[in-house]
């Protein structure tokens, strides 16, 4: 009687799913999206039972670029951060913006800047200490955590998209544009609680409700999240295809990526991949499939 009220009590829990992580499968290929917090503390870094083991057993990695260094920016680089010649930032700037962004910045930061574009400037600013009041630091972010795997472990690591095609990505955004970018990198950063809930939903594997809220009129400004999401995940497709095939592969991009109808899941969808949330519980062990079956998952 214990054994039945206990595995009563089990079926009637609510799932525990992994921090946002979804399978794909589609014939043969196999594949784990994670959705990855970028900068956490070093208490809340840890990966789960789950993406820890399926870190261990992935043959091939993809992040948004190669986090592994292999390629490198070159001069291009230069005509997409820069302002031209004789423009200053700071005179451009609305007053709010160039008060938020003094806050955070050293005299010496503030000369160095001065002629960068705001989504450069806004990147400078997203990859800085954390703000006073927080310990979030990109060393301990997801992406770095499961790179480190990677390379312990000495498997492949791919970009899902090249450094140009960011640069033209981020380079390519209206004045409007880059400036709101700017403004929600300066939140973020003098915020030090603004990710708190996000967070949480992302431990908890809440998708429902991350989505609702990444996906809010209120979460973006016009356009930005179409250039800086939406259009970069339609573009890594055909290259998620590629690098799955054959692989145990493991996929991780900032968890906004994931959200709502243009998000890396239902765009996998779309292409016929089968996908779910994965469940904590599940153990990503392989298995040999029925010939009457589907094939499982590698994981």
């Amino acid at each position: 009687m214990p054994r039945l009220a206990a595995l009563l009590m089990l079926l009637a829990a609510p799932t525990a799913y992994a921090q946002l992580a979804f399978e794909a499968v589609r014939g043969s290929d196999t594949l784990l999206v994670v959705g990855s917090i970028h900068a956490l503390d070093r208490d809340s870094s840890a990966l789960g039972p789950y993406l820890e083991a399926a870190a261990e057993r992935a043959t091939s990695f993809a992040f948004e670029v190669d986090l592994d260094g292999s390629e490198r920016y070159d001069l291009a680089l230069e005509a997409r951060i820069r302002l031209p010649e004789g423009k200053s930032l700071w005179r451009q700037l609305p007053d709010s913006t160039r008060q938020a962004l003094s806050a955070v910045l050293s005299a010496r930061e503030h000369k160095n800047l001065d002629r960068l574009r705001p989504w450069a400037v806004a990147e400078t600013v997203h990859e800085q200490a954390p703000a006073r009041g927080s310990s979030r630091e990109t060393f301990w972010g997801v992406d770095n955590t499961i790179l480190r795997i990677a390379q312990r472990r000495r498997r492949p690591v791919h970009g899902l998209e090249t450094v140009k095609f960011q640069l033209d990505t981020f380079g390519g955004m209206t004045w409007d544009e880059e400036v709101a970018y700017l403004d929600y990198a300066l939140r973020e950063r003098t915020r030090p609680d603004a990710l708190a809930p996000l967070i949480r939903l992302w431990r908890a594997g809440d998708f429902a409700t991350f989505e609702a809220l990444v996906m809010a009129p209120s979460a973006w400004s016009a356009g930005l999240r179409e250039r800086i999401l939406d259009r970069r995940n339609v573009a890594w497709m055909p290259r998620i295809d590629e690098l799955a095939a054959g692989e145990r592969l493991l996929v991780v991009v900032g968890a906004a990526h994931l959200a709502g109808p243009m998000g890396v899941p239902t765009l996998l969808r779309e292409r016929g991949y089968a996908v779910r949330q994965v469940a904590e519980a599940v153990a990503p062990s392989p298995v040999r499939p029925s010939p009457k079956t589907r094939p499982r998952s590698k994981y």
